[in-house]
């Protein structure tokens, strides 16, 4: 037992790893390099003076099989003098569990949101009367340089607001909540966090001065999804401009026919609520719209003054980048949709002149 027992940790990355070990009396960390040989893969680990138990010249050869998130290692042989019976009962006497692997330094910035029903709280172990009443709703997230500010629209029509401080620390993320005003004052969570491709997820270590089992659930349940931000008030004047190719426009869900009429140069001068739309097809071909635009409710609407594109609408927000103009298009009046779409979103629209 004082020689063996304990928690055995491999790491394998590309031909290469580190298998770290610590139990009661004893730490081992060894570097390793993998081959494989006939059947079966060879680690021949090297001592580099970590930890306080010698890894020696040893070698161990092993088989494995990967079920789910499982790993079964078949041991084979040891070469160096390692004691065969312990390293037997080491790799096989169980099924080896992938850990999660949690990213460094501060989560990324950007506004996160995720939805929770009373039954995802209940999954979590809360029980369901508090769940509905207290937890279940719409929370988001917004993360910049260290500041947090989590707001929460409950089912029932409730709402809270909670900000905090965050850093790291050690290889986690601790936020603090100071808000005198806010329900969390007082609260500190201790989080790790890795960036996947359904969203972002947490992992809570520690909770001080709110329930455990609650900010689990809300945190845990599901990935966060990013959430794009959009400026408020009109576009910045200018005479923006985007080329846009038939495969643009097949990308974006436009028949490959009408694509093809399509393609070509879009100028789109803004200024002061008065725009035009002008499009060339860089052979001769050319049309333009006129008209104004304004603020309704949160986002802006081009309406057409001109015969040209008689009665057209077109309602969109923005938001400009390092990358450009970029236009998120909502609906549109006496103009198909899809193509619109592909027209304003396809890529972000370059300035070219001011006004």
């Amino acid at each position: 037992e004082a020689e063996w027992a304990g928690t055995y940790e491999f790491v394998f990355e590309d031909g290469k790893g580190i298998h770290r070990s610590e139990g009661k009396t004893w730490t081992l960390v060894c570097p390793f390099t993998t081959e494989v040989i006939e059947d079966f893969v060879r680690l021949s680990f090297v001592n580099l003076g970590l930890g306080n138990y010698n890894c020696g010249a040893e070698s161990d050869d092993v088989q494995w099989r990967l079920d789910g998130d499982n790993l079964h290692f078949h041991f084979v042989a040891n070469h160096g003098g390692g004691d065969q019976i312990a390293l037997n009962a080491m790799y096989e006497a169980k099924p080896w569990q992938k850990v999660e692997e949690w990213s460094t330094g501060l989560p990324p910035n950007g506004v996160w949101q995720v939805e929770l029903t009373t039954d995802d709280f209940v999954r979590m172990g809360v029980l369901h009367s508090v769940a509905e009443s207290e937890w279940a709703g719409t929370y988001t997230l917004t993360l910049k340089d260290g500041k947090s500010l989590g707001v929460w629209q409950g089912l029932q029509g409730q709402s809270g607001k909670c900000q905090a401080n965050y850093e790291l620390v050690e290889d986690f993320v601790r936020f603090t909540y100071y808000t005198e005003t806010d329900e969390c004052v007082g609260e500190v969570d201790d989080l790790q966090w890795r960036l996947d491709e359904d969203g972002l997820h947490f992992h809570v270590l520690d909770v001080k001065n709110a329930p455990l089992t609650e900010i689990k659930a809300y945190l845990e349940a599901k990935p966060w999804q990013k959430v794009e931000e959009w400026s408020q008030g009109l576009p910045p004047n200018g005479v923006w401009q985007v080329e846009l190719t038939a495969d643009d426009f097949v990308r974006m869900d436009v028949m490959q026919s009408k694509a093809d009429q399509m393609a070509g140069t879009y100028t789109w001068t803004l200024q002061d609520g008065n725009y035009i739309l002008l499009w060339e097809d860089g052979a001769g071909q050319s049309g333009n719209c006129i008209g104004t635009y304004a603020v309704v409710d949160d986002f802006v609407r081009l309406t057409s003054t001109t015969d040209d594109c008689p009665g057209e609408e077109e309602d969109f927000r923005w938001r400009l980048d390092d990358d450009g103009l970029h236009v998120r298009l909502l609906a549109t009046k006496n103009i198909p949709f899809v193509e619109m779409k592909a027209n304003f979103e396809a890529k972000p629209w370059q300035k070219i002149a001011d006004l």
